[in-house]
């Protein structure tokens, strides 16, 4: 077990990825001002470590979005994958459908789905649905300032536990910062109570760096922080990720 866990600090070294996503960070996929028609990225990345053991991480994003004059459409897939000497360690996944109507260029009506699995905080299976607004709150063509509420249905199972019903807030809000040439920051901060019982509660934030270069190819750096307070049995209240990659733009 000690060599295993030795290896696994060694991916996270070069590789960096512990996506241990509580809240997922919708506001960082976005498309501001989006393009008619359909855009979107591709993230792959894939490292082997053999040392000892054999390790291998591999995962792929990717975030596809369809606009026009009176509404956006947008589909997110995650999907990653740890495994140490053939056993399968941190797996986890999310995938997230969004209709937003675009109208009023200041007030959005927003509607969403998603699904989600994480190995690592003991989530077989969560699916949430709701709708809200976000707001508009600074513009500008370097930065950016957007706030949202909304209210969802969640639906979760974890190993050994009754399935959990209850409906809760998801507010966030999100900035964008543009003015340094070919580093955009993004910054994002969730606050999700249950409203039937407001102890139960999470609070995530990220913040994502982006070295843009020349080509269709930038390289990211991302850290996240989350805290939740009544977490699956055995697993802890808060945790971050930091991870770096390789971006493809088209």
């Amino acid at each position: 077990m000690f060599k295993i866990r030795f290896g696994f600090i060694l991916v996270l070294v070069f590789s960096v990825t512990l996506n241990a996503q509580q809240v997922i960070n919708i506001e960082g996929k976005r498309f501001e001002d989006p393009k008619p028609g359909w855009q979107g990225n591709v993230d792959l990345n894939l490292n082997f470590v053999q040392i000892q053991n054999e390790i291998l991480q591999a995962g792929n994003k990717f975030t596809i979005v369809h606009n026009n004059p009176y509404r956006n459409l947008m589909f997110v897939n995650e999907l990653n994958l740890v495994r140490a000497n053939g056993e399968n360690l941190l797996n986890n996944g999310f995938q997230h459908f969004r209709y937003v109507n675009i109208k009023d260029s200041i007030i959005r009506p927003e509607f969403y789905a998603q699904t989600q699995f994480n190995q690592q905080l003991a989530i077989d299976f969560r699916f949430d649905a709701g709708g809200g607004y976000r707001f508009r709150m600074v513009k500008r063509k370097d930065f950016y300032f957007y706030a949202g509420t909304s209210m969802m249905y969640e639906f979760e199972k974890n190993p050994g536990l009754e399935p959990k019903h209850s409906i809760r807030n998801n507010s966030y809000f999100s900035f964008d910062f543009k003015e340094i040439k070919n580093l955009p920051v993004n910054f994002v901060l969730y606050y999700q109570p249950d409203i039937l019982n407001t102890n139960d509660y999470r609070v995530a934030s990220e913040i994502r760096f982006e070295f843009e270069t020349l080509t269709q190819f930038s390289f990211k750096f991302e850290m996240k922080y989350v805290y939740d307070t009544y977490p699956p049995p055995g697993i802890k209240n808060d945790f971050f990720n930091i991870t770096n990659g390789v971006v493809y733009n088209f």
